[in-house]
């Protein structure tokens, strides 16, 4: 498998990134964890130092191994290191209390898991479940509901639970903010427990912010993003970085690759709302997961984790914003 993947399942068809073992859809979590490769446990191990002058205490007291007071993160079937070192007050997450959280919406057939795997060689794994809840803006473009939880085995990640929505017509993964300008994810740090009843509570409320992304959608296809409005678009979604470029050019090279594929035939999903500020968002989520980053796994895992959900999250603000929707939207929420 590729270098962010370790290992990975999927049921359905083959994801975008074209990534994993197929599955069937029918698993429970604890069996898709099991076919994801994940059936094992991150342990908290103490450190030592190994002390130079051991051998000098012939007939003393001297250890050998002096313990630092700090941990390390290993898997317990290989031993790999997934954090050379965090503190006592350090609470890891199984594999399995990740799974068990699906347990109760699959079970009374509220979900699906649909993929689960390990990235960076265990130091994060995911699973993803699909929900029963969809919807159709324009008759035909159509996004299905996501639940998103992440784990992190090493220091400076934490547990994230993400309620996202993929838009089937071009597979691209709206995993960005609501109306409030927030992430709207749940978000729980090593230096406290895993939350279960947390995560339960925030899987519960999937169906409001499905409602609440279908409205953003809505508004956005309603709107016509002027070819002025859509340069300074991406210009502010894609900025120039470098000072001598600043005084060359005027768009930065990904700005200029988004404003050629808002317009693109090719683009799957153009025709709906062509020439909108929906059209618009989506070219960005679309260059994404299709085309930024070197390989199909790096984007996968940008995608969901890194670069790639800030760029999405900072773009849809934007369009919300630029396009006046986010004002017509805390209308309609306040009425």
């Amino acid at each position: 498998m590729s270098h962010n993947v370790e290992t990975m399942a999927y049921a359905g068809e083959m994801p975008w990134h074209g990534l994993g073992v197929s599955v069937s859809d029918m698993l429970t979590p604890r069996e898709m964890q099991i076919a994801a490769g994940l059936d094992w446990e991150a342990i908290k191990v103490p450190t030592y130092i190994r002390n130079p002058n051991w051998k000098v205490g012939v007939g003393k007291e001297i250890a050998r191994e002096i313990p630092t007071g700090e941990f390390c993160i290993a898997r317990n079937t290989d031993l790999a290191i997934l954090s050379p070192s965090v503190g006592k007050n350090w609470h890891e997450v199984s594999n399995a209390e990740v799974f068990n959280t699906f347990n109760d919406i699959v079970s009374a057939g509220n979900a699906k898991m649909e993929t689960a795997g390990s990235l960076q060689d265990g130091k994060i794994i995911w699973a993803l479940a699909r929900l029963e809840d969809s919807f159709d803006i324009l008759d035909g473009d159509i996004s299905h509901a996501y639940m998103f939880l992440s784990a992190s085995h090493k220091f400076g990640m934490s547990t994230r639970c993400d309620f996202t929505n993929i838009r089937v017509v071009c597979n691209n993964t709206l995993n960005a903010a609501l109306s409030d300008k927030s992430s709207g994810a749940l978000v729980i740090q090593h230096r406290t427990k895993f939350d279960a009843a947390a995560v339960a509570d925030f899987m519960g409320a999937s169906h409001v912010q499905m409602m609440l992304r279908k409205a953003q959608a809505v508004a956005l296809s309603a709107k016509k993003a002027e070819e002025e409005d859509l340069k300074l678009f991406y210009s502010k979604v894609f900025p120039l970085t470098s000072k001598s470029n600043v005084r060359e050019k005027e768009l930065s090279r990904n700005a200029e690759f988004a404003l050629a594929l808002n317009n693109d035939d090719n683009q799957p999903g153009i025709d709906f709302a062509r020439g909108s500020w929906w059209q618009a968002f989506n070219t960005v989520t679309f260059m994404a997961d299709h085309h930024l980053a070197n390989n199909a796994d790096t984007r996968m895992f940008n995608s969901w984790l890194g670069t790639g959900r800030s760029l999405k999250l900072n773009a849809l603000n934007l369009a919300l914003e630029m396009s006046g929707s986010d004002a017509d939207l805390a209308e309609k929420i306040a009425a």
